[in-house]
């Protein structure tokens, strides 16, 4: 096929689902990710993105649904965010996250044969939640405040008819359940928005001090190097103190190699210092 280019529309059928939700099609090789697609389904896609080996795009036409599309049953899935599998019928909601399980399984943790068991499915589907968190701003064109919150692929509602909201929480939560904490962070992003850099990755670590050593960090880089790789990227670079060792030395684990030092790059303590440049190619 040409080039693609943004604005283009693409006859695609969806066979994945990506981590995230967005269904995944390939036409003639060229990878699109397509939020709303299912596995089954054949869509009209116009792309809003479009980069070499990859695109993403949004559904303008279905020319044939997915046998596992459902419709869902909260009016504002799709507008507020808390939930993205609900347009899938639940027993393919499972086979696709065993999918994903033995996915990671076998590329990530190199596990030949292995038993994977069922997952055991959830005996009410809806209504389970017993906290809600919403982020609250007030807009400018209505008079009262509206609520919107971010959520997590398969997440359920919970009970939005007093607004445009349903709650962020995690299947099993049950009461006196302790709320989410943040112990570790990480970000990708292209390295230079310039053109002939956007297979080129840049990203960053941070992991709380008392959780360092316990292996957080390399659940995370792992992630972030299977994300990289989804997305279409071809490196990954990143700068880092030298005096981070164990840093370093995970770094190196994972394939990444030192190429240089970049000089006075950073300052701590009011103090210029030098960091050290590695990459690895995927």
């Amino acid at each position: 096929m040409a080039r693609a280019k943004r604005g283009d529309t693409l006859s695609v059928t969806i066979d994945d689902l990506a981590f995230g939700g967005e269904g995944v099609g390939r036409v003639e090789g060229y990878v699109v990710f397509v939020p709303g697609g299912i596995p089954g389904d054949r869509l009209q896609v116009r792309l809003d993105q479009a980069r070499a080996r990859f695109g993403r795009g949004i559904i303008a036409g279905v020319e044939s649904p997915s046998p596992y599309r459902v419709a869902a049953p909260c009016p504002y899935f799709g507008r507020c965010g808390g939930c993205r599998l609900q347009h899938v019928a639940y027993p393919a909601q499972l086979a696709f996250k065993s999918k994903q399980v033995a996915d990671c399984l076998e590329r990530l943790g190199g596990l030949g044969s292995f038993e994977l068991r069922p997952i055991i499915g959830a005996p009410d589907t809806y209504g389970y939640r017993n906290k809600m968190e919403f982020t609250v701003a007030r807009a400018a064109h209505r008079p009262s405040p509206h609520a919107t919150t971010a959520g997590r692929a398969g997440d359920s509602p919970g009970d939005a008819s007093s607004g445009e909201a349903a709650g962020q929480g995690r299947a099993g939560d049950s009461p006196g359940a302790r709320p989410m904490v943040v112990i570790a962070w990480g970000s990708l992003n292209q390295f230079n928005p310039r053109k002939a850099y956007e297979h080129v990755a840049d990203f960053s670590v941070y992991v709380e001090r008392e959780w360092r050593g316990k292996g957080v960090g390399r659940r995370l880089l792992d992630r972030l190097i299977e994300l990289a790789r989804e997305i279409g990227y071809h490196k990954m670079v990143l700068s880092t103190f030298p005096f981070n060792e164990p840093g370093v030395a995970l770094y190196e684990r994972l394939g990444f190699r030192r190429v240089g030092v970049y000089r006075e790059q950073g300052m701590l303590d009011g103090k210029w210092v030098d960091t050290l440049i590695m990459e690895k190619l995927l």
